[in-house]
């Protein structure tokens, strides 16, 4: 029986079987992206469901820069959350 996992507890995850090059699947030890000239990674995200995977979202509230609005942000810029001291990167504005 052919089929896409790690063993008997998780053979259907979702993913297609088939050849795949070692380190493009989410089930091997080490990840290859297959592109040159990479710098940094700044994230590898795995989605726990049959869909695609996305980055974190985070919520800001009370901004206190020029306009008080996320247009102030500049892309890059990093921030620690006041409560869950968790980092991150400000990488894309969606609204």
């Amino acid at each position: 029986m052919s089929g896409s996992g790690i063993g008997a507890t998780t053979l259907n995850d979702g993913l297609v079987y088939g050849n795949f090059p070692i380190g493009t699947r989410v089930q091997d030890q080490k990840i290859v992206l297959n592109q040159g000239d990479i710098i940094n990674i700044l994230g590898v995200f795995e989605s726990n469901t049959t869909g695609s995977a996305s980055a974190p979202k985070v919520t800001l509230s009370s901004l206190n820069g020029a306009s008080g609005k996320t247009t102030d942000l500049i892309i890059g810029e990093t921030f620690v959350g006041a409560k869950s001291g968790a980092k991150g990167i400000y990488c894309e504005n969606l609204t």
